[in-house]
């Protein structure tokens, strides 16, 4: 398949100095590409650069085999659509004239309004709210939203975890696949390496303005020693994994915990999610569905009973 979008030897920057210095890149339609790094690595600033809110000082982009034009309004013309770092909503304004705005010049397509509030059904309930009194989850899902209305070929996603609640980042994994299902290429720019993990085929790593390592995200996984010494990609101890669709998540799928036998979890993020039952070790209680909660300090089963160490919940089988 032909490439929808092509990066090559990109550079740009702000106020004369430079941040990218020769980017090269590839996606499909359908496709999406995690970007990893750590804060200052030049994530937001290809995002910006590909959406014309950036000086590009050389190197080429195209959009299925058409030059990228430079100013925002025209890119967005072409099917490239944000969803910014922060959101960036307008706060006066309710969420139906945040969608209606998105309309203006958007492509027929698929993501009609009652497609877009049948993806983000929260949003149907607010829509004579203005948007500055909703919830920061609330408000990206109004990002997401005001982004598809204008029926994209390609979205570029600006740390959309950033602060937010499991359950809400649970509705942009399930928002990206929908998006990806329909054609829709994604962009993906995350500090949350299972976010990433669970909705792109492939991981970037940008460092100091160019990709320091690019692989299909299957391969990234399976050699977590390599990924761990990447600029931005270690993760702190003692959180753990969140939801991969129909896969445990205890070392034999990600390395990081024991063995199966053990059933410790492994590392990073706000919820442990496997796809069979977990018995806390402290309550001796199952939980179905093997969802429990967890934070950066300690661990804690859905019945409330919370240990200091991970070890607290095993994997049952």
């Amino acid at each position: 398949m032909s490439p929808l979008l092509e990066v090559h030897d990109l550079r740009s920057g702000y106020a004369g100095s430079t941040v990218l210095d020769g980017v090269d890149l590839s996606l499909t339609a359908g496709s999406a590409l995690g970007l990893l790094g750590r804060n200052g690595a030049g994530k937001s600033t290809l995002i910006m650069t590909l959406m014309g809110l950036a000086s590009t000082t050389s190197g080429t982009v195209t959009l299925d085999g058409a030059p990228l034009p430079t100013r925002p309004h025209r890119i967005t013309r072409t099917g490239v659509a944000l969803v910014p770092q922060g959101r960036r909503i307008w706060p006066p304004l309710t969420v139906g004239e945040h969608l209606k705005l998105a309309t203006r010049h958007a492509h027929a397509g698929i993501w009609t309004r009652k497609a877009v509030l049948g993806l983000l059904p929260r949003l149907a309930e607010r829509l004579r709210q203005p948007a500055g009194s909703l919830s920061g989850g609330e408000q990206q899902m109004l990002a997401i939203a005001r982004a598809l209305q204008t029926n994209p070929r390609l979205v570029l996603l600006d740390e959309p975890s950033d602060g937010l609640a499991p359950a809400v980042i649970e509705s942009i994994v399930d928002a990206i696949g929908r998006m990806r299902a329909e054609g829709v290429a994604v962009l993906l720019a995350e500090q949350n390496l299972d976010l990433a993990f669970s909705v792109c085929d492939e991981i970037a790593v940008l460092d100091r303005g160019v990709i320091a390592h690019h692989s299909d995200t299957a391969a990234f996984r399976a050699d977590p020693e390599a990924a761990h010494r990447l600029p931005g990609v270690s993760r702190p101890s003692g959180t753990s994994m969140i939801r991969m669709p129909s896969r445990c998540l205890i070392s034999t799928c990600f390395p990081g915990g024991t063995t199966p036998s053990g059933g410790v979890y492994g590392t990073v993020s706000p919820v442990i999610m496997c796809s069979r039952p977990l018995s806390c070790r402290t309550c001796a209680q199952s939980h179905p569905g093997g969802r429990a909660k967890t934070s950066r300090s300690r661990t804690a089963c859905s019945h409330g009973v919370a240990d200091a160490s991970p070890a607290a919940l095993k994997c049952t089988t």
